[in-house]
């Protein structure tokens, strides 16, 4: 929460019931507690994007660009509000590492 300001790290939305912690690599594939708790392991997402970010429907690439499963519609995603345009806020060469193991887990 207080790394992205209490904020969504994509769309900026601080109303504090909708962002939630999403966990590039899964606290069950961490091998220890630094990398479960490490700032860099996540995201602060909005609810929508945080089950598709969970599930691997979708990931970011190296530029902090939303990537989306084939499985998402272009139709699902406008009805659900996203394009693909969407992006993170910032990017770190920390979260790299963490990314690489998610876009191995994507449903692309």
């Amino acid at each position: 929460m207080d790394y992205w300001g209490g904020a969504c790290a994509v769309t900026s939305i601080k109303v504090p019931e909708l962002p939630r912690a999403s966990h590039t690599k899964g606290w069950a594939e961490c091998d220890n507690d630094a990398d479960r708790l490490n700032v860099f392991n996540g995201f602060l997402l909005c609810a929508h994007l945080d089950a598709l970010f969970d599930r691997h429907l979708m990931t970011f690439d190296e530029k902090g660009h939303a990537v989306f499963s084939p499985r998402l519609s272009s139709e699902d995603q406008a009805t659900i509000g996203i394009t693909q345009a969407i992006k993170l806020r910032w990017i770190t060469p920390e979260h790299e590492a963490f990314l690489i193991f998610h876009r191995k887990q994507f449903a692309g």
